[in-house]
C-alpha cells in the first residue's frame, strides 16, 4: 500500500512538472511570434518579389543545355546525363559516366574543365 502511494505520488510529480514545461515551451514560441509580428508591421518589411524571367534568357540557356559543342570531345551535352524533370536533373548514378563512357570518377579535374582536350 505504501510503495503504491509512493508511485502515485511520484507519477502526479512528473505530470505537473510536463505539464508546466509544456504550457511554458507554447507560451513562449507565442511570444516570439507575436514579437516578430510586431517588428514586420513596425519597420513595414515586405518579403521579396520574385525576379521576372526574361523569355530570351530562358531560351539561351535551353539551347546551351542541349548543345554538344560545347564539350570537350564535342559528343554529349549537359542533357546527356542531366535529365531534365527527373532525378532533379540527375542520372540518378553514384559516379559520372564520363565523356569516353567508361565512368569511373565523380567529376572531371580542373585541369580538363578549364582546358578541354
Amino acid at each position: 500500500m505504501q510503495r503504491n502511494l509512493t508511485i502515485l505520488i511520484y507519477v502526479g510529480i512528473i505530470s505537473i512538472i510536463i505539464g508546466y514545461t509544456l504550457t511554458t515551451q507554447t507560451h513562449a514560441s507565442t511570444t516570439l511570434d507575436e514579437q516578430l509580428q510586431a517588428a514586420i508591421e513596425t519597420h513595414a518589411l515586405t518579403p521579396h518579389t520574385k525576379p521576372t524571367t526574361d523569355p530570351a534568357k530562358v531560351q539561351l540557356g535551353r539551347l546551351l543545355f542541349y548543345d554538344k559543342i560545347l564539350s570537350g570531345n564535342r559528343d554529349i551535352s549537359c542533357a546527356t546525363c542531366h535529365r531534365s524533370g527527373s532525378l532533379g536533373t540527375g542520372d540518378g548514378l553514384p559516379v559520372s559516366i564520363g565523356t569516353s563512357g567508361t565512368g569511373g570518377r565523380a567529376c572531371i579535374g580542373t585541369q580538363q574543365r578549364t582546358y578541354p582536350t
